[in-house]
């Protein structure tokens, strides 16, 4: 699955997983949309590169999918696993099942 994949990068601290496991969940003219940033795929991996030296991000909940969309809650916790930051992110797959369209919202 595409989100699993998609999170399990940030975790990642080889740079060279980081890179095959974003690139194989999220498509090359994929956007990831927060509410202060809209990013392309290069720049995703970039923010996803050091993200597992601040902490740690699951799923907390089931990845929900119908026809092309996805979505699932995420928990942010930092290096000691204290919660940071939570919340929801809603998915468009492309045809080839990776993430086109990533649309964050912070709980």
């Amino acid at each position: 699955m595409a989100a699993q994949t998609y999170i399990e990068a940030y975790g990642e601290s080889d740079p060279d997983r980081t890179r095959e496991l974003l690139f194989e969940s999220f498509g090359e003219n994929g956007t990831y949309y927060s509410p202060s940033v809209a990013l392309n795929r290069d720049e995703v991996l970039e923010m996803a590169s050091d993200a597992h030296t601040q902490g740690r991000m699951t799923i907390t909940s089931d990845i929900r999918v119908h026809h092309q969309f996805v979505t699932f809650d995420w928990l942010i916790e930092d290096l000691d696993g204290e919660p940071v930051m939570s919340g929801v992110d809603f998915c468009v797959l492309g045809d080839d099942g990776r993430l086109e369209t990533v649309v964050v919202f912070m709980n």
